[in-house]
């Protein structure tokens, strides 16, 4: 097969960035895409929303688990000036069992004042009157700045009351609540900075002991609790902002209570210093679970008032992130990481969404560092959801196009199938000869991508034989081919070609080019890629060529120009002679019947005798089948020109034009015509068709009636209906009057050729349209030519 050697390279498999934007152009991989996002973005959003006081989403162990990795990072020493007093098993031995009397802590007080405590909080509940309360309240007035316990209880209702400490002096004495926040899984990692107008104990230390604060959450919650009356007993609730706690190192001072009031540990260590007096001791303190202090899962409440005391010296208080920069946040990320995968192989998807996590982890840390916390748990949930889903749209998506191309492959004649069959199954026979003793006695079911590959393998055979059948297809057209790339290089050029162009044996530097200068068309108007359509042209030769240029699109591949060129030289020379026999007809032979005319119209009346106008009729008669015979083959083989036009004007001009006609038999013109009828037509063989409706309406037509000539539109076309008042139509088929050579059997006013209507049904049909008659009612007869209406678009 004496193909081009371009041929095996135009049947190599496309390759290159054109192809695989092909396929990533899919529209319903797109929509695919666009969907999973959204449904990801919405999926990351609501898991990661959760209360205002808890550090998780809707994953809670996730979300606290990895709040708790990070927070091992933030530790902070422990608050400088600052002692805890413990109540511990030696103090409870020592001193006696629970509750002591006020007095004990009335004289602790007191050593703490002549020491020069700076501010002393007394993490004890003083919520019932004692014999002894004058004791303290008389301690509590000579004191430093003391900072007292508030708590709360449920009421039978369910309902939550403050308690306030049953002494206090004004002035002296501060509140401050001992609550903590209990995240949803039950760990403690925050509180509350102010709780029913009260600060938190830690807070109010830190105020009353000569510490200033650089965090706001401090100076707002500050503000909150200035100027309401200790005393007051509102429902208890949060109204202040919750703040996430670090991890406390617990090195730090620490003495026993028994200790300091016996005067073993010197009560003048405290000079200057905070003092927390609490319960330590693993019989009666109030033990949280917690991830604050290093090395204690369960630590006391005292001990935690002492490691947010630290926070707040340190101002490393962290509040968690607004929801609505939150779900900013998640939406950025999982967009990036959709965006990613979607232009990503399988495997860089892979990491990209390893990435994604890592960085979404990273930037929890990072805010975390900076005092805000982002619970990352939804994001990661999220795009854990993403990854396997997208992966297997896209491998649904790619088994699904090889269906398609496998179903398409094998979309063969069935002779082609068949011998494709046949080669493979030799092909397996004598791969997998049979064994000795004949067919095995167990056959494994079949497995669907065993059947899928067989399919494709069966496919590929298919391919490779329609491959052969289309390339000696092209090689034996009967006119020349060839497939130029966009470049203009010559992929494939059959033998016609080749026969018919010799220099078409050597690939021409541009091919567009070589078509330009070959065949006189406008190179620069293929560059901008037009096409040519049954151009006619001559070559350098003389040769008279049906030129046809497009361009096409191949899935998967750049533009190829198919350029056809069938060699019309002998069917012009044929059309030639026809034209020459028609202009005989309409001259040579026309003339003697115009002669004849001419001298019998010489002659006055008395000198005619009824010979001469017999011949008269006669010589019409041959010179209308001459007109009527020349005007059916013009507009039979005639090249359409079309142009814009208006149907009103055509038809107006061809009345205007019959007007004497009409007038000379009785006949009244009528118009019903709109303002304008917008057509693309060849206006000279419209005009012809509807002059030749309005002779025949004329010549069938009743004297002392209307000639109605109407426009209007119907459906897409507009129609033209020429009617009279004669006799009406012949009975039989009306589509017989359409018919070269019929003239029906209506009285005319004159002679016919019988080529008048059939000249209309040609104009009509060659332009898409159609021609009819119909019976008029109230009597007479209606011809109706349809043409396509010219719409904007066009």
């Amino acid at each position: 097969m004496a193909l081009s050697r371009s041929t095996a390279r135009a049947s190599e498999p496309p390759a290159g960035p054109s192809a695989r934007a092909g396929a990533r152009r899919t529209p319903r991989l797109i929509l695919e895409w666009l969907v999973l996002t959204f449904l990801v973005g919405a999926l990351s959003v609501w898991l990661g929303q959760g209360p205002r006081d808890s550090v998780a989403g809707r994953f809670v162990r996730l979300d606290a688990a990895i709040y708790d990795q990070i927070n091992r990072w933030r530790v902070v020493p422990w608050p400088r000036n600052a002692t805890l007093v413990e109540i511990d098993e030696v103090s409870l031995a020592r001193i006696g069992r629970w509750p002591w009397p006020r007095a004990i802590h009335a004289a602790l007080i007191e050593s703490l004042t002549e020491a020069g405590a700076r501010v002393i909080g007394l993490d004890i509940l003083l919520a019932e009157d004692a014999i002894d309360d004058e004791m303290l309240v008389a301690a509590l007035a000579t004191a430093p700045t003391t900072v007292l316990a508030v708590a709360s209880e449920m009421d039978r209702e369910q309902r939550e009351w403050p308690i306030y400490p049953v002494v206090t002096v004004d002035g002296v004495t501060r509140l401050g609540h001992v609550h903590f926040g209990f995240d949803l899984d039950g760990i403690v990692r925050g509180l509350h900075l102010v709780e029913n107008g009260v600060p938190a104990f830690s807070l109010a230390l830190f105020e009353h002991g000569g510490g200033t604060s650089t965090q706001r959450t401090v100076a707002e919650a500050l503000a909150e609790v200035r100027g309401r009356p200790p005393d007051a007993r509102p429902r208890a609730g949060h109204d202040g902002r919750f703040v996430l706690l670090p991890r406390l190192d617990p090195r730090g001072e620490r003495v026993s209570y028994a200790d300091l009031l016996t005067g073993e540990v010197p009560v003048t260590r405290l000079r200057g210093r905070t003092v927390v007096i609490g319960t330590t001791s693993a019989g009666m303190r109030d033990a949280y679970s917690n991830g604050l202090i290093e090395g204690l899962s369960l630590a006391p409440g005292a001990l935690l008032h002492v490691a947010a005391l630290g926070a707040i010296e340190q101002s490393v208080l962290a509040t968690r992130i607004a929801p609505s920069a939150q779900a900013g946040i998640a939406l950025l990320i999982v967009l990036g990481t959709m965006a990613t995968l979607y232009r990503s192989r399988p495997r860089a998807a892979l990491v990209a969404v390893s990435l994604a996590m890592l960085a979404s982890l990273a930037l929890s840390a990072a805010l975390l560092q900076n005092r805000i916390w982002l619970p990352p748990g939804g994001i990661l949930l999220a795009l854990l959801v993403a990854y396997p889903l997208w992966s297997w749209r896209r491998l649904e998506t790619l088994v699904a196009a090889l269906g398609r191309q496998i179903a398409a492959m094998g979309d063969l004649p069935d002779a082609l199938r068949a011998a494709s069959r046949g080669n493979l199954l030799r092909a397996r026979l004598r791969a997998e000869d049979p064994p000795p003793g004949g067919r095995p006695w167990y056959s494994p079911p079949a497995e669907p991508i065993s059947e899928a590959v067989a399919a494709l393998q069966l496919s590929a055979a298919s391919a490779a034989t329609l491959r052969e059948l289309l390339a000696t297809g092209l090689e034996r057209l009967p006119h020349g081919a060839l497939i130029v790339a966009a470049d203009g290089d010559v992929l494939i050029r059959n033998r016609r070609a080749r026969e018919a162009f010799a220099e078409l044996d050597t690939t021409p530097a541009d091919g567009l080019r070589w078509l330009a200068r070959t065949f006189g068309v406008a190179e620069q108007a293929l560059l901008d890629g037009g096409e040519l359509k049954g151009v006619e042209c001559q070559d350098r030769h003389g040769r008279d060529w049906l030129l046809d240029a497009s361009v096409v699109h191949p899935s998967g591949l750049p533009a190829l120009w198919l350029i056809q060129f069938s060699d019309v030289t002998a069917l012009r020379a044929l059309q030639r002679q026809r034209e020459d026999m028609l202009r005989f007809l309409s001259h040579d032979l026309r003339s003697p019947q115009v002669s004849i005319l001419a001298a019998i119209g010489d002659l006055s009346p008395g000198d005619r005798t009824e010979a001469l106008i017999q011949i008269e009729a006669l010589a019409r008669r041959s010179l209308e089948l001459a007109d009527g015979f020349v005007q059916w083959t013009s507009a039979e083989h005639k090249m359409l020109e079309p142009e814009s036009a208006d149907l009103v004007e055509l038809v107006t001009q061809a009345v205007e034009s019959c007007w004497a006609d009409a007038r000379r038999v009785g006949l009244t013109p009528r118009f019903e015509l709109p303002d304008q009828a917008a057509v693309r037509v060849d206006a000279n063989l419209v005009r012809r068709a509807v002059v030749n409706l309005v002779e025949n309406a004329i010549k069938y037509g009743s004297a002392g009636q209307e000639l109605l000539a109407a426009v209007e539109a119907e459906g897409e076309t507009w129609r033209v209906t020429i009617a009279d008042r004669g006799d009406g139509l012949p009975p039989g088929d009306p589509d017989e009057l359409f018919t070269p050579y019929s003239r029906g059997s209506r009285r005319a006013q004159g002679p016919g050729s019988g080529l008048g209507l059939a000249f209309v049904r040609l104009v009509a049909r060659r332009h898409g349209g159609q021609a009819r008659a119909r019976s008029r009612p109230g009597g007479g007869a209606c011809f109706d030519l349809l043409l396509p209406a010219d719409r904007p678009e066009h």
